[in-house]
């Protein structure tokens, strides 16, 4: 597999009111859906992703500021998970965080974000995903932080 560097991200979210699209550095929203060209913010909750001929590609969920305060081995691992219209995960991105450069390309280096691809919302919340050895510590934030933010998501809209 590949090792990507990311880029760093422009702008943080400064609350829970005040996410803006173009606080999504696309060069991750890309990551998870190639086409992309523009986020449309649904709510506080989600955004929707289109291609140039603004087609539906997907959904995306920023896990900041909604989980921050899971803490890997230095701090938080903010991400980016997306889902189709089945609510079938389509990519995890992760965004520039203070974890050691070392351990983070364990996990990128494996398999484990895209162990994530393919699953139910539903199921990922609770799925027991086989951590990074070496990078235990990491793998263990990340997970937390997708399960977490999957199940914020439902549990805002399960009335929708």
């Amino acid at each position: 597999m590949k090792f990507i560097w990311f880029m760093i991200v422009a702008l943080a979210f400064s609350s829970l009111l005040g996410n803006s699209v173009d606080e999504i550095a696309f060069d991750y929203v890309r990551e998870i859906y190639p086409e992309a060209a523009s986020l449309e913010a649904e709510d506080i909750d989600y955004y929707r992703v289109h291609c140039e001929e603004d087609n539906f590609l997907g959904y995306l969920l920023h896990s900041s500021p909604f989980c921050d305060e899971i803490i890997g081995f230095v701090g938080p691992t903010p991400l980016l998970i997306g889902f189709d219209e089945d609510y079938i995960i389509t990519g995890i991105a992760l965004l520039p965080n203070d974890e050691t450069p070392r351990w983070i390309r364990r996990v990128i280096n494996s398999d484990f974000l895209e162990s994530w691809d393919s699953l139910q919302l539903l199921a990922a919340k609770t799925e027991e995903v086989k951590l990074v050895s070496g990078a235990t510590v990491s793998a263990r934030a990340i997970k937390e932080t997708i399960q977490k933010r999957i199940e914020l998501f439902i549990e805002a809209n399960e009335d929708r």
